[in-house]
């Protein structure tokens, strides 16, 4: 097929577009201008440069695909909960839908954050379809709602859309921090801070899998959740400190107050070691169940040790830890 890939010099999209052009599909990414692109660089994919809020751009990047996938989203901490979040994903992915062709196959990249968060002992699945609702703290996880709605929207009407729902997902390359930032923080010493809450986490490479078994697999109308092992943050700092030969005290810090402290800091205008937008995520669970991404895309997920040594070592080798 010929597929459009926005967002595709990211960290999961770039894997995407390598993906895609081994198995032989011609690939087009829609680029801003300026955008990086080394991470896609020596691969066999034309590019359009442009925003996903340019229609013109974005028309000419379409003209003849027979698929989309569609990753194009601010990453950073600092983006997500921004003002235009919500323009740039709900009307980003609505730009998207009426530009392509209706038989165009369109592959969403949603996020794990538009389905929970989850009781403490709950696994989330795709199957909950809840309405939209604000949270204090959560427009990224609102507007990929929003965004979906649209797809279900597009899907009664009977175009040929898919979701996928990224875990928290981990990667050499991440040179974001946006989720190996996490695993900096846990290192530092003299002690590790906590707070209660728990995360799926994926590997970059399966989650870039499961994209491309959606495009080529995944049934019209259907969402699939990409994620692997299901930590809670304790877990994940023993198993982010034993990997790296590190021994310290690991310290729980109740979410009341690891909330107090945030809110208090900032306001006082004080420097802190964390992005105070995490805090609204970091307190809640996050817990998946990946069997139908398995069963129905024959998507395979590593566990949680394969998944972050390879980032724990690209951050040694970046100079990020010691």
């Amino acid at each position: 097929m010929r597929v459009l890939v926005t967002g595709g010099n990211g960290l999961i999209g770039s894997r995407v577009v390598r993906l895609l052009c081994r198995a032989d599909h011609e690939v087009t990414c829609l680029l801003r201008p300026g955008a990086r692109t080394e991470r896609i660089a020596g691969l066999c994919c034309n590019h359009v440069q442009g925003d996903i809020l340019d229609n013109a751009a974005l028309q000419r990047a379409l003209s003849g695909c027979q698929a989309v996938v569609h990753l194009a989203c601010p990453s950073a901490w600092s983006e997500i909960e921004s003002p235009g979040i919500g323009d740039v994903v709900v009307q980003g992915l609505r730009n998207v839908l009426d530009g392509a062709d209706d038989e165009t196959r369109i592959v969403f990249v949603s996020s794990l954050a538009a389905i929970g968060p989850a009781a403490r002992t709950e696994r989330l699945t795709e199957t909950p379809l809840r309405p939209p609702r604000k949270r204090p703290g959560m427009a990224y996880a609102y507007a990929k709602m929003c965004a979906e709605d649209l797809c279900r929207e597009a899907s009664a009407q009977g175009r040929d859309v898919v979701i996928v729902n990224p875990a928290e997902t981990y990667g050499p390359d991440d040179d974001r921090l946006v989720t190996a930032g996490n695993l900096i923080g846990l290192l530092q010493p003299p002690l590790t801070l906590v707070c209660s809450g728990g995360t799926c986490i994926a590997h970059v490479d399966d989650v870039a899998e499961g994209i491309v078994a959606a495009l080529e697999r995944g049934s019209a109308g259907e969402r699939y959740i990409l994620g692997g092992e299901n930590l809670n943050h304790v877990e994940l700092a023993r198993l982010v400190l034993a990997i790296a030969g590190r021994r310290q005290p690991i310290v729980t810090v109740p979410n009341f107050l690891f909330r107090w402290a945030t809110r208090a800091a900032t306001a006082l205008g004080i420097a802190l070691p964390y992005d105070r937008c995490i805090v609204p995520y970091a307190t809640r669970y996050w817990f998946a169940d990946n069997s139908k991404a398995r069963r129905d895309l024959n998507v395979r997920f590593r566990p949680a040790r394969e998944t972050l040594e390879p980032t724990l070592d690209w951050l040694k080798q970046a100079g990020y830890v010691q």
